[in-house]
């Protein structure tokens, strides 16, 4: 005889018993001819283990209000940080955490143009996706979506960052396509402005909402008209007064190897990933960068 275990709290027990109660009379009023019928299975009602009952004489609502008691609070453990400085001045950063085959790694450069026109660095930080000598700006997206990422730039008044997660065993290759970008961006122009146009609606869309115009208005309120008086992608119409050859320069300058931080965390270890930044980062060769114009006080 086969037998049916039902788990669940009272009443879907009791509901998932009649159903297949009931289920099991209509196959025995089944037409002859219609094969053989199964013997009836017998029902046998186990307790949810998971449910906690309320105790006698206390009033149920009051008990589902009670949370429960709080669990013994695991100890943390800060994972040890190494840093290395490869030949080239690009630094490393490694911090180990096993567990999960996970690495998040961001590339970070502190050597932007400090007197970069305003909506500069959003449309510099972006035209790094618009592909490189070897790839199209379609062919570089295809290559991460194979990877299961995405590279997610950024840029502020005095940083640009390339940031993204990858499962460990793809960290060799993602690392190649971030090396690839830094090495050799193309910047072809109809993808520059394609992007310029997508920054350019944003911010537009953007300025219609309460927050984002007040956000703005704070900014320019606390430190005026400087590069920490706005936001990346600028207020309307400033991102499309932006030119090629202020991209290329930007990125001449935020690119230099010894303005890049690459700081690497999760299921590696330092040598490996030491020995990956040195293969994709290390002949990046050292330029001098221009020297930033004079940045006014905040007014």
């Amino acid at each position: 005889m086969q037998k049916a275990i039902i788990v669940g709290s009272p009443v879907v027990r009791a509901t998932a018993a009649t159903a297949l109660l009931m289920s099991l009379a209509a196959c025995g009023g089944a037409p002859p001819g219609a094969g053989s019928v199964p013997p009836p299975a017998e029902v046998r009602v186990l307790p949810n283990a998971s449910s906690e009952a309320a105790p006698v004489g206390e009033d149920s609502m009051a008990f589902r209000a009670r949370p429960p008691p709080a669990g013994v609070a695991r100890p943390f453990e800060a994972p040890s940080v190494e840093e290395r400085q490869l030949r080239n001045g690009v630094r490393v950063v490694v911090a180990r955490r096993p567990g999960l085959p996970i690495v998040a790694v961001e590339l970070v450069s502190d050597g932007v143009p400090l007197d970069a026109p305003e909506g500069l660095p959003a449309l510099a930080s972006r035209c790094l996706l618009a592909g490189t000598r070897t790839r199209s700006a379609e062919e570089l997206a295809a290559a991460w979506s194979q990877l299961g990422t995405a590279l997610v730039p950024s840029a502020n008044a005095d940083s640009m960052s390339l940031r993204f997660e990858v499962l460990a065993h793809h960290l060799d290759p993602a690392l190649a396509l971030v090396g690839e970008m830094v090495a050799s961006p193309a910047l072809p122009p109809p993808e520059v402005a394609r992007r310029r146009r997508l920054i350019a609606s944003g911010v537009v869309a953007g300025w219609e909402s309460p927050d984002r115009r007040a956000e703005s208005e704070a900014l320019t309120l606390l430190f005026g008209n400087g590069r920490y008086g706005r936001t990346p992608e600028g207020r309307p119409g400033a991102v499309e007064r932006r030119s090629l050859p202020e991209v290329k320069a930007y990125l001449t300058q935020a690119l230099r190897p010894e303005a890049l931080s690459i700081i690497v965390a999760g299921d590696i270890t330092p040598d490996g990933a030491f020995a990956l930044a040195d293969r994709y980062f290390g002949g990046l060769t050292p330029r001098p960068g221009p020297p930033s114009a004079a940045v006014p006080p905040p007014a």
